[in-house]
């Protein structure tokens, strides 16, 4: 039987070791929902404030679970994508050599996605949902670690891994994973109470998502996760920024 289970792990993943993948993806998860956590006690705390029959018990329930929701989420999308990525010819984590060398090109890359997101979006909306974004300085330096471990694992490692095996064509598996993910921000937007969305700003949260998402795709199957993680945590250094004009 181990004979069998070592086979199928071979076929499957090209000879990734599934306790090797199991433990990072553990590791992985963790860090990934650690990492939302300031983010979502802010924002549930935001929207009960208008909210008088929402109890403090009842809000840390929400938030428990919600986290372990999360990492049972990021737990399998880690486990997919570093099991799988190998198997469709994609660098997975990436060149740690390679990374420190283009460390200037991601940086420049993750500020002009930062600036552009700012003008188009970000200055029309904060004044309609506040409570969006970080309140405190903790809250903002927590955020570009949520989106460069949160939703780099679970739209690039995983989900952009996944599409490029369906569709055999890396090109392909970016493009629909662009283009399927503003879609998921019309859920949060219903979550925060901002439904519908004025169309010019959701327009060009469409357009901003599809963009990013295509350069972040490109960037991983060509480069690798570690790669987006930089271009990622760079971009997420705007909520320390908008924290600062706000106050």
């Amino acid at each position: 039987m181990r004979e069998v289970r070592e086979k199928i792990s071979e076929i499957l993943t090209r000879g990734a070791l599934p306790r090797v993948v199991a433990t990072r993806s553990a590791l992985l998860g963790l860090a990934a929902t650690l990492s939302v956590l300031p983010y979502f006690h802010s924002l549930l705390w935001g929207l009960a404030q208008a909210q008088t029959s929402i109890t403090q018990t009842g809000l840390w329930q929400v938030l428990a679970g919600q986290a372990m929701l999360l990492f049972l989420v990021c737990f399998l999308s880690s486990m997919a994508g570093l099991a799988f990525a190998p198997r469709q010819g994609l660098p997975g984590w990436g060149d740690p050599v390679r990374l420190r060398n283009e460390l200037g090109p991601l940086v420049l890359l993750g500020l002009g996605m930062a600036i552009v997101s700012y003008v188009g979006f970000d200055r029309w909306f904060f004044p309609m949902a506040p409570f969006a974004y970080p309140q405190t300085a903790f809250q903002a330096l927590s955020l570009p670690f949520k989106g460069a471990l949160t939703e780099e694992v679970i739209l690039r490692l995983c989900m952009v891994t996944l599409a490029v095996g369906i569709l055999k064509r890396p090109w392909a598996g970016v493009l629909l994973i662009a283009t399927l993910a503003p879609f998921l921000s019309l859920k949060y937007f219903r979550f925060i109470g901002i439904d519908p969305l004025p169309g010019d700003l959701l327009a060009m949260q469409w357009l901003l998502s599809f963009g990013a998402n295509v350069l972040l795709g490109v960037l991983f199957v060509k480069r690798g996760l570690l790669f987006c993680m930089v271009v990622k945590f760079v971009y997420g250094l705007k909520y320390g920024l908008i924290l600062l004009l706000a106050g």
